[in-house]
């Protein structure tokens, strides 16, 4: 079952800090505490929303709430969300080569720099619009 994961820090407490497709991935791929994390199961519906930038989550130590988010064409710079994926890859690939996450986090880094995102709707974020071609999409929120 698909996971979301809360900082139990009381600075942050609620924000989403990861999401994992399930328990394998975290068990394979964390080098964290997980006692210092709330990880909560969510269908696979809900885990792809959050993945592919359709939804943003909020956690109040009980209960997760969903707020859809909405692209009018002029708030998407898929260049700048391109750049920002790539940077953090790249930077989890310096540190984590070695993880079974590895060779998937890196066929999807080759797919991105050779992606062309002049042609990509406006109103649909990155990260859906890359799903919807077929393409496996590893959002930055699954690099453990």
């Amino acid at each position: 079952m698909a996971k979301l994961i809360f900082s139990k820090a009381s600075v942050i407490n609620g924000k989403l800090h990861k999401i994992a497709k399930d328990q394998n991935h975290i068990d394979n791929n964390s080098d964290w505490h997980l006692d210092d994390y709330d990880i909560v199961e969510v269908s696979q519906s809900d885990f792809d929303a959050v993945r592919l930038s359709l939804k943003s989550v909020n956690y109040d130590g009980t209960n997760v709430t969903y707020e859809d988010i909405t692209y009018d064409g002029y708030d998407i710079e898929h260049g700048n969300d391109k750049s920002r994926i790539l940077e953090d890859i790249n930077s989890w690939l310096e540190n984590n080569s070695s993880k079974p996450f590895a060779s998937n986090v890196t066929s999807y880094r080759d797919y991105l720099n050779s992606l062309d995102v002049s042609s990509i709707p406006a109103t649909e974020p990155l990260e859906k619009w890359i799903n919807d071609q077929g393409q496996e999409v590893i959002s930055p929120l699954e690099l453990l």
